[in-house]
């Protein structure tokens, strides 16, 4: 098939980064056959050009409760105009892919309910939506390379003649200095920048300080839950309730020089960094740097390998028997294998180097096939407001030991674990899901979130607040209940203290609590919600009250939705009744993983 001047168009639609990585792999494959490729994140596209494309490929991946990822929100709304045609998209053709985990509820929601729009608006599906299953013992790469492999033949593409290996999939060059590191005056060396901004997210970042880094729960607790303050300057930042701020990390000193002594790169080397290619990942070090700072702020050692890294390291291995292991990994016949290797096992980057010791590509080579580090969202947990000139974050540190025996933990949250004060870190803010009454809305909120899921409630009842101290504490008596779960009431209770206070300020009418395992049966929020159906039911039914939900996007949000209907009414009607107040903004979920 030859495309016409329009070409292909590769849209992503990306959360955490994993939809940007494999919109990488299908444009390293169909650079291959068709020389008018243009691969955007979907934020970035003007989609008043959609109906001008001859074909669209999309990569989408699903959030929270089922949603379309933060960068797709615009695109989507557009999509969802009552003011489309039917026939708006009769000529594009299209095919789409959802990431997903079949162990969510809501499994690839955001791509089936992509591809139906689609065909609403008249677009032609070349292939059945492809439904990616992180569960599946091929992985999300596996289920991304059979619909690469189904389109090809589809479309009936033939290779390039002017295609060239080595060209498509030099993404970056190095340029490397012969002097090792030293103070150069007007040139910035081993400055830190963060990365991935442009690319991933059309954003510009800015440089927070960190003014303190407090424990949140008891010495003692089982887990561990840190308060991250940082400050911002006011004149150049804004937020409201509901916000998310995205945070990079960056490599600890340790694992950035096990990472150097395993690869017996020199970490005083200076080198520059030039970017080769359209779809490579966006790294901004422009400027000097060492190649120490460079692996600690770019590249991500903690993401678990994906097949092509394995096949791109087999051509550096010198070893047989390791050549052929990386083969192996990385062809269909040894999904098994893989699957043990990186899923179960869980092997990063880092413990993948160490296991191949006979591949050892230069720096310049490695770099083409590294992760990079992607920013970490957050919920913002303080008030515009009332927190005036600084923003907190409630960071769960995710550290834990497998089957295996293997100490896991989170990168982003053992940054943020070990961050100092007067630490800089790179941020930015997007607009989150959850949408909150104004502080002056009569109408009952009802507020459910256990844990760190508590965050956006905080930032939105100090907002109010602030609201009510500068009208002189003139406003009525408001209607706000506020559900919240942890394990242990003297060891977890995030914020205790503060729901007291605000409930003494009248802010907060109605709090409910429930700690799961300080008795003999396990209590959680639903059954909290359920002891209080008579008040929920008269609040939600009689006073068009509003429910606002966040935190793990396992079970929870489920059976928050499967209590609310059992409450409200008949099995036949309460779910209808749900689905009316979500399609009118009364019942919100944010959920993350």
């Amino acid at each position: 098939m030859t495309l016409d001047g329009r070409g292909m168009r590769l849209l992503y639609a990306t959360e955490t980064g994993t939809a940007a990585e494999l919109a990488q792999l299908a444009a390293e494959h169909f650079a291959k056959y068709v020389t008018s490729l243009k691969v955007v994140e979907i934020s970035e596209y003007d989609y008043t050009q959609l109906p001008s494309e001859d074909l669209v490929l999309f990569i989408v991946s699903t959030t929270g409760d089922g949603e379309v990822p933060q960068d797709m929100r615009k695109f989507w709304r557009f999509l969802l105009r009552k003011d489309l045609p039917t026939n708006s998209l009769s000529q594009v053709q299209y095919a789409v892919f959802g990431l997903g985990d079949s162990s969510y509820v809501k499994f690839n929601a955001a791509a089936r309910k992509l591809d139906k729009r689609l065909v609403d608006l008249g677009a032609i599906a070349v292939l059945p939506v492809k439904l990616g299953d992180e569960q599946e013992q091929s992985g999300l790469e596996g289920a991304l390379e059979d619909w690469l492999n189904q389109l090809t033949k589809k479309l009936k593409l033939e290779l390039s003649p002017s295609h060239n290996t080595t060209s498509s999939t030099l993404y970056y060059r190095v340029i490397e200095s012969n002097d090792h590191w030293k103070p150069v005056k007007d040139k910035p060396i081993d400055k830190w920048v963060a990365g991935e901004c442009r690319a991933v997210h059309q954003q510009s970042f800015w440089e927070a300080k960190v003014l303190s880094n407090e424990l949140l729960v008891a010495a003692d607790c089982e887990h561990e839950v840190r308060q991250i303050s940082l400050s911002i300057p006011s004149t150049s930042i804004t937020y409201k309730p509901g916000d998310v701020v995205y945070i990079y990390p960056k490599n600890s000193k340790l694992e950035t020089e096990k990472f150097l002594q395993c690869m017996g790169y020199d970490p005083n080397r200076v080198l520059e960094v030039e970017r080769r290619n359209d779809i490579a990942p966006a790294l901004n070090v422009n400027c000097p740097c060492t190649l120490a700072s460079l692996v600690a702020s770019q590249f991500d050692l903690y993401a678990l390998p994906r097949r092509t890294f394995f096949r791109k390291l087999a051509k550096f291995a010198t070893d047989p028997e390791e050549r052929d292991k990386l083969l192996h990994f990385a062809s269909p016949q040894g999904s098994d294998d893989f699957h043990q290797y990186v899923t179960i096992e869980r092997h990063n980057i880092l413990m993948c180097l160490r296991d191949f010791p006979s591949a050892r590509p230069c720096v310049e080579d490695l770099m083409q096939f590294l992760p990079p580090l992607r920013p970490r969202p957050f919920s913002i947990a303080s008030s515009p407001t009332y927190h005036s000139d600084r923003l907190e974050v409630c960071v769960s540190i995710v550290k834990y030991q497998d089957c295996f025996g293997f100490l896991r933990q989170g990168l982003c949250s053992s940054f943020l674990k070990r961050s100092s004060c007067g630490d800089i870190i790179p941020v930015f803010i997007k607009e989150g899901s959850l949408k909150f009454p104004k502080v002056t809305d009569p109408r009952p909120l009802i507020m459910i979130g256990p844990g760190t899921g508590v965050s956006p409630f905080r930032s939105y009842l100090w907002e109010c607040f602030a609201s009510t101290q500068s009208q002189n504490g003139q406003e009525e008596k408001p209607l706000r209940m506020l559900f919240f779960g942890c394990r242990y009431e003297h060891q977890d209770f995030l914020y205790k203290e503060e729901w007291e206070a605000l409930k003494r300020a009248n802010i907060l009418s109605e709090l409910y609590t429930a700690f799961s395992r300080d008795g003999i049966q396990k209590v959680y929020v639903q059954h909290r919600i359920r002891e209080q159906a008579k008040k929920i039911t008269e609040w939600i039914k009689h006073d068009d009250g509003v429910v606002l939900v966040a935190g793990s996007a396992k079970q929870m949000p489920q059976d928050i939705r499967q209590t609310l209907q059992d409450i409200l009414g008949d099995e036949i009607e309460s779910p209808k009744y749900v689905q009316k107040m979500e399609a009118l903004g009364r019942f919100q979920v944010e959920c993350w993983s």
